[in-house]
């Protein structure tokens, strides 16, 4: 990521050519997924919009996560934006908890 001197101190911001190295790197590892997710969330967010930690952190939160991000990936793969799009956690299946 660059890093653009601001005011007192320096900054880090993310750019769309950052977000690009990280899908590229991300494969299929779940983990690498959520940290793609958690990257586009701050560059989408930009400095201004007060909801988005607030909606991260739902997200990343919530035990869906790894197969809205998944599933995502596979729509946006294909193509299919739209599905991509809709692929949001209100419309994900509830994760059954592990057995004991």
């Amino acid at each position: 990521m660059r890093e653009h001197a601001s005011g007192q101190g320096q900054e880090r911001r993310i750019s769309r050519d950052d977000l690009a190295a990280i899908r590229e790197r991300a494969g299929d590892d779940p983990d690498a997924l959520r940290d793609l997710f958690v990257a586009v969330m701050i560059w989408g967010s930009g400095t201004t919009n007060g909801r988005g930690p607030r909606y991260t952190d739902a997200a990343l939160s919530d035990s869906r996560l790894e197969t809205v991000l998944r599933t995502t990936r596979e729509s946006v793969r294909e193509g299919d934006l739209s599905a991509a799009y809709g692929a949001d956690l209100a419309h994900a299946p509830p994760r059954r908890p592990a057995s004991a």
